[in-house]
């Protein structure tokens, strides 16, 4: 999704910090169904700018912390997952047309798969 001036500015503030960003790592958190073993190697694949890492450290005191920002790679790099392990957070600031004020109320429902998703958390486990 190309960023607006707006997006870019936003993505900077505390609010996003506060209420995006730790709300998207809680939820994160909640999706792992195993125990994390001790300075995980940890992988934010869509990372965009990075502005998550600090987070993401913090929280979860990854050895390494390695960031790309592209999805399918995922399982092709031999990581597996199954829809226990997915959420769609609902942003509504990426509602470009009205912050997504509609669907917050109820009032418009997107068609099956035709929502666009701008945040997907994944806790996936690396095959070995």
């Amino acid at each position: 999704m190309p960023e607006t001036a707006f997006g870019i500015w936003f993505l900077r503030t505390r609010t996003w910090e506060h209420h995006v960003l730790r709300v998207a790592i809680d939820d994160l958190k909640g999706l792992i169904d195993t125990p994390l073993p001790v300075s995980p190697v940890l992988v934010d694949a869509g990372c965009g700018q990075g502005i998550s890492f600090r987070l993401l450290a913090d929280a979860l005191k990854p050895r390494r912390l390695v960031g790309i920002d592209y999805l399918d790679m995922i399982r092709r790099g031999g990581f597996h997952f199954t829809g226990r392990n997915v959420s769609l957070p609902y942003l509504w600031w990426s509602r470009a047309k009205d912050f997504g004020l509609l669907e917050r109320l109820g009032l418009y429902r997107p068609q099956p798969g035709k929502r666009r998703e701008t945040l997907v958390n994944v806790a996936a486990v690396k095959a070995v």
